[in-house]
């Protein structure tokens, strides 16, 4: 299994960094280009709720790590923020109510993009999310 740990400063600027990793991995672990759009958009997505909202307390670096082979991809993005109450952020997007909101989405797209997405909480230790994704049994 490739895994690979990078320690991301917490400012967007450096969300471009995770897209270059994901590009980095698309060799060794063969994937295919839908695949690469899904990790990149859902990994580049938590990136940034890790800065907006993980590091607007600590401004310290947020940590990526991606472990993948040819049946599963696991990236876990570890913050420092307090976390949330999920009931309340996950709203269906799609909804009359939030048709028009300009953010929110980025849980919504992660889901749609992922087979799994997980969060936990540490108790004032900060969030991690977990973004799972099955690959397809013919590799692709």
């Amino acid at each position: 299994m490739e895994k690979v740990e990078v320690l991301i400063p917490c400012r967007l600027d450096y969300l471009a960094v995770l897209a270059k990793l994901v590009e980095a991995l698309e060799g060794p672990l063969a994937f295919n280009e839908e695949e690469m759009f899904a990790i990149s958009t859902a990994l580049v997505e938590a990136g940034t709720n890790a800065v907006q909202h993980g590091g607007k307390l600590s401004h310290e670096p947020f940590r990526v790590v991606v472990e993948g082979d040819a049946q599963k991809l696991v990236m876990n993005i570890y913050d420092h923020g307090p976390g949330f109450d999920i009931a309340l952020v996950d709203t269906h997007v799609t909804d009359e109510d939030h048709i028009y909101n300009s953010r929110g989405r980025g849980i919504f797209i992660m889901k749609s993009l992922m087979t799994q997405v997980n969060y936990s909480f540490g108790q004032g230790k900060g969030t991690c999310l977990t973004l799972v994704l099955d690959r397809k049994a013919n590799g692709a």
